[in-house]
Parts: structure tokens; sequence; C-alpha cells
């Protein structure tokens, strides 16, 4: 009796100290984040935000490039229009070499941020900013 009284003071003092003691019900009260966890999620919104902003940047300059190769055939004989339209080309051209380098080099740096914090946590964050998109569980990110 003695040791059952023992293990049941244990187990109330162990959730009681978990309960917050400000007032309000503990079932419903919002849990606390880590600092670690509002680090990692600002850096991963950032580099998001910056993803975001170099597939624009893609987006365009393929857009771009478009109108481009289809301006060529009405340029006519005109030496120097047909120069300023190669070095336009060229130049769109890099644009979208530099993009398509920049954003594995995110992406790398999003899933190295990712792996400080626990597998749970990490999924948590994926879905909670709503990053889907950018990672496959099923290869990218162990599930086991």
């Amino acid at each position: 009796m003695v040791n059952a009284f023992v293990v049941l003071f244990l187990t109330f003092s162990m959730v009681y100290a978990q309960i917050d003691l400000s007032g309000g019900d503990p079932l419903f009260a919002t849990p606390t984040v880590s600092p670690t966890i509002q680090r990692v999620e600002t850096a991963i919104k950032a580099l998001d935000q910056k993803l975001k902003q170099v597939e624009e940047v893609e987006r365009l300059a393929l857009i771009a490039l478009d109108n481009e190769f289809q301006i060529k055939p009405k340029l006519g004989r005109s030496v120097m229009d047909r120069m300023v339209q190669q070095q336009r080309i060229k130049e769109l051209k890099e644009m979208c070499r530099r993009a398509k380098e920049l954003e594995p080099r995110l992406l790398q740096k999003m899933r190295e941020i990712l792996q400080v914090l626990p597998k749970r946590e990490r999924f948590r964050l994926i879905r909670r900013i709503n990053l889907r998109y950018r990672f496959s569980f099923g290869t990218e990110l162990d599930t086991a």
C-alpha cells in the first residue's frame, strides 16, 4: 500500500510539474516553443523567401528569353541589332544558369539547418511553415 502511494505521489508530482501554474487548463494550454525552434523557423523562413526570389528571377528571365527568341526572326539584316539581341540572350541565359546553381545550394542549407531539430520537430516545422512541396519525406528525409 505504501509503495502504491509513493508511485501515485511521484506520478502526480511529475504531472503537476508540467502544468502551467499561471492559471488555465493544462489540456488547453499553448505549448511553449523553445528558442532553438524559433531560430530555426526564422532561418528557414528567410531561406524560403530567398528561394522564392530566385525562382521568380528565373521565371522572369525565361519569359524574357522566350520573347527575345520570338523577336529574333523580325530583326532583319541589321548587324548591330543582332549583336545587341545576342548579348541580351547571353545575359538572360547566364541569369538562368546562376539561378539554377543557387537553388540547390539554398535547399541544401535548409536541410542542414533542419538537421538541428529532432525528427518529429523537423516534420512539424515543415508542415507548419507549409514547405512540404520543397521536401520529399520518403526520399530526402529519413522517415523510418
